[in-house]
């Protein structure tokens, strides 16, 4: 009686070997699936991304770093405007401030839609000014560090301590 070698008594252990094999892989796969499915807009993103970036082929020996940094003086806008005496009905968002007009209106604007923003400063006796009267006592001035860099480090300083 020939004994085909599937049959074998001795596979037997070869078959269970299978099994355990390709059991746990297609759990995996249909779990993958529905873990998928379930992903939330941001880490469907991230693990695009994660697909997307790769390794440079192209070692480099040297690296070049930029630093910017500076120091943010918090104060409260409408004492600091109340204190540059200065009035108008206008609302309006400037590129660029030239004056305590200027400053007002476009305090104005961003403060009346409860947004904020970073406008440039270009008379510097004014910038000047503005800086004394928002380091008077009176407003409570409040520094905090500014400056992509500077926050990035203060960031990756509190997460790994």
């Amino acid at each position: 009686m020939k004994v085909l070698w599937w049959n074998a008594p001795y596979n037997y252990i070869l078959h269970l070997s299978l099994v355990f094999a390709v059991v746990p892989w297609l759990y995996s796969y249909f779990n993958e699936q529905h873990r998928k499915q379930s992903y939330s807009v941001e880490q469907t993103v991230m693990l695009a991304w994660d697909k997307v970036i790769t390794q440079p082929t192209v070692l480099f020996r040297k690296v070049v770093i930029g630093i910017n940094c500076n120091v943010d003086m918090i104060v409260t806008g409408t004492s600091l405007l109340e204190r540059l005496n200065v009035t108008s009905t206008q609302r309006q968002d400037h590129e660029v401030i030239s004056n305590a007009k200027d400053l007002y209106e476009s305090f104005a604007y961003f403060f009346s839609r409860g947004a904020a923003a970073e406008r440039h400063i270009s008379d510097p006796k004014m910038f000047q000014a503005l800086v004394q009267f928002a380091s008077e006592p009176r407003h409570r001035p409040r520094h905090y560090i500014g400056g992509n860099a500077a926050l990035i480090a203060q960031k990756i300083a509190n997460s790994f301590p």
